[in-house]
């Protein structure tokens, strides 16, 4: 099973609000993943819907879930 974690703040509940909210707003959310593997998923995932976001890198994934409780990054993927 594979999570998508999203701020409270973004006001999405599903993936077809967050798609809906990426179309709505092209290449303005950020995301990122925990692994490589997830990395891939979430990547092709954005291609097969057709959706633009920026991939923001993080060494750390604490660094991560802090930025997305603030609302810096809008989409994590954990492992």
């Amino acid at each position: 099973m594979v999570a998508v974690s999203v701020p409270a703040s973004l006001g999405v509940n599903s993936l077809k609000d967050l798609e809906a909210l990426a179309r709505a707003k092209p290449g303005q959310l950020n995301w990122t993943t925990a692994t490589g593997f997830t990395d891939f998923v979430f990547a092709g995932y954005l291609h097969s819907v057709g959706l633009k976001m920026a991939k923001v890198p993080y060494k750390n994934p604490a660094g991560a879930v802090t930025d997305l409780a603030a609302g810096v990054i809008q989409v994590y993927m954990p492992a």
